[in-house]
């Protein structure tokens, strides 16, 4: 109920809830953990460096072997900048803080985690951390006052899940990766460990328990998807449902307690930890540059293959470590243990500091791959609610800064990543213009986004603020521009509400309103898709994105549009600019028009230059 989920979740195969297994181990591994040091305890002493040779034994020779497999692919396929962060993660590994990298750099469910080989081991580091200093809290909690271990356990239990449900709301990534956000599920299980052995309990009232718990995993398994916020109250679920599981199950197995001890269920329970470490970097790896979705036949053929690698990482790695056949004794594995974590630290950081060893690959690839980094970074600044109120925007064009403003550019990302094209323009023209920008945050009213990176709750006022902006400097022209479907342009009616008060809002300050219709959206990062097409010689041009296709993303936003436009309101067009022979290309004269899926470079972004021509002529 732990490793199967994760890896039908990663695999796309049905349970759109499965990264909740991960907290179902949590609680697994805190019950576990704290039944054997009580255990010690209750015998008299607590022998941690034993504790933590056990815990060695257990978790190091198949991570070391997975990861330097990795490096070792990684070599002959991951981009340079892919290389690089893998590189880097290796190292934050070695030291039990992959969860910091990770949180620092990815968010777990962005398409981007896909090409992540490591990203699975965040776990393995809440994991090593709470191995680290769980047991030193019990050993002087039970030396201060015996008894009171379980009193401070339930006051870290509720304290780390106050914390996981306001950091859900306010720092997302944060309460996903740390361990203070976690701890409340490892607690979950050590106070289960704490409970009475033999229970008292009729033996209706354990079933019905332990079928609660069985539904509560299973209900958060298929009802809980990547929308879902998380951890904080959601994971209470399967938390919860594991904890009554194992308790109703202490002492002899109730009905379902049977069904999960088949011998299925209990072969993949013995090769699960090496089926989770494995796993992962087969789907990134196979995955790495397909240009199209895998079919669910591959799919099913790369869990097979995992289960495969399982088996034998079990076999002949786990097993000859955990029963001392290999480095028998304790300085053993200590000094196996110290020389493999500074020979893998000082390997990543090799690699990080080489930046990924771009001399691997061919210079196209390379070039073709840099163009994600195709940007100026003086547009990318993030908007605040501060910023907003005081007046202070990005600057545009030439004039001074006490000249009149002619434009106020509004927008988010989509919104940055044309800047450079306007800027020009605004100079050729003697223009000034200020730009008002903030990722996954659209240029609307009364609008609350909910992207990982927006403005959230703050957007309304936001909002505000710029349209006070244009009332009081008597701005005469205001340009919209956004990823419009990312908010439901014309299939919302809170967008349609927010977009139609935003118009009217503007008209009314006086300013006159452009609105740009989304640029095209392509269904692979365009980078890596042209390199994968120069390394494999492939034909670029098959990247291209048809009309027909691009035409069909701007139904629904064009619908919108139409509506507000007239007097004073006027629809700006990319594809005049951004389609040739009837296609969107991804790429011209072998420079790529786009950094991602959807955002252009600035070499595309300069081939609007003619419409906002059209626009600032005007």
């Amino acid at each position: 109920m732990a490793v199967i989920p994760v890896v039908l979740f990663h695999a796309h195969l049905g349970t759109s809830g499965g990264f909740v297994g991960v907290d179902v181990f949590f609680v697994i591994s805190g019950y576990l953990i704290t039944s054997l040091l009580l255990a010690e305890l209750k015998g008299g002493s607590l022998d941690l460096p034993a504790f933590w040779e056990r815990r060695i034994r257990r978790i190091f020779p198949a991570l070391a072997v997975v990861t330097l497999a990795s490096l070792a692919t990684g070599w002959f396929l991951l981009l340079p900048t892919d290389y690089k962060e893998l590189g880097e993660s290796v190292s934050s590994l070695t030291v039990f803080c992959s969860n910091v990298f990770f949180w620092l750099h990815t968010n777990y469910f962005d398409g981007a985690a896909e090409s992540k080989p490591l990203l699975h081991t965040w776990s393995l580091a809440v994991e090593e951390q709470f191995y680290l200093l769980f047991p030193l809290i019990l050993l002087g909690l039970n030396r201060l006052r015996r008894g009171m271990a379980a009193t401070a356990i339930a006051i870290i239990c509720l304290g780390s899940f106050a914390i996981s449900v306001d950091g859900v709301s306010h720092h997302p990534r944060v309460a996903f990766y740390l361990l203070p956000f976690r701890a409340w599920e490892l607690s979950i299980g050590a106070l289960m460990a704490g409970l009475p052995r033999r229970l008292f309990l009729p033996a209706w009232l354990r079933e019905c328990l332990s079928a609660t718990g069985l539904v509560s995993i299973l209900y958060a398994l298929f009802f809980y998807d990547a929308e879902t916020p998380f951890p904080g109250f959601a994971a209470l679920a399967p938390c919860v449902g594991t904890a009554l599981f194992i308790y109703s199950n202490t002492g002899s197995l109730t009905t379902t307690g049977k069904l999960l001890s088949w011998r299925l269920f209990v072969f993949v329970g013995l090769i699960s930890y090496s089926l989770y470490l494995w796993h992962w970097p087969v789907l990134v790896f196979a995955n790495y540059w397909a240009l199209e979705p895998p079919s669910l036949l591959h799919r099913i053929g790369l869990v097979g293959l995992s289960v495969i690698f399982a088996f034998l990482s079990y076999r002949y790695v786990e097993t000859p470590f955990r029963r001392r056949s290999v480095f028998p004794d304790r300085v053993g594995i200590y000094r196996f243990a110290c020389i493999s974590m500074a020979a893998l630290l000082l390997l990543g950081s090799a690699i990080g500091m080489l930046k990924g060893v771009g001399s691997r690959m061919p210079d196209t690839v390379i070039k073709y791959s840099d163009a994600q980094f195709d940007f100026e970074p003086v547009y990318t600044s993030e908007l605040s609610l501060q910023d907003a109120r005081a007046g202070r925007f990005l600057p545009m064009g030439s004039k001074q800064p006490g000249d009149p403003l002619d434009l106020l550019v509004w927008g988010d990302s989509h919104t940055k990543a044309v800047l450079p094209a306007l800027d020009a323009m605004c100079r050729q023209h003697s223009l000034r213009a200020v730009a008002a920008a903030h990722s996954e945050t659209p240029p609307l009213l009364d609008y609350v986004p909910d992207g990982i990176y927006s403005l959230r709750s703050e957007a309304p006022a936001v909002g505000e603020a710029i349209v006070a902006f244009v009332r009081a400097n008597h701005i005469r022209n205001v340009l919209l521009a956004a990823r419009w479907k990312g908010y439901r342009a014309g299939t919302s009616l809170t967008f349609h509400t927010a977009f139609v008060k935003t118009i009217a809002a503007l008209r009314e300050s006086g300013a006159k309103v452009w609105v740009m219709e989304e640029v095209p959206n392509f269904p692979l990062d365009v980078p890596k898709s042209l390199a994968s097409a120069a390394l494999f010689r492939h034909d670029p041009e098959k990247l291209n994105l048809p009309l027909a296709s691009y035409r069909a993303q701007l139904v629904d936003q064009e619908r919108e549009f139409l509506q507000v436009v007239g007097p004073g309101v006027v629809l700006l067009e990319p594809s005049t600019c951004l389609v040739r022979n009837s296609v969107a290309p991804v790429c011209l004269d072998g420079v790529p028009l786009y950094r991602d899926i959807h955002h252009l470079t600035t070499h595309g972004a300069m081939l609007l230059q003619p419409m906002f021509e059209t626009m600032l002529s005007r």
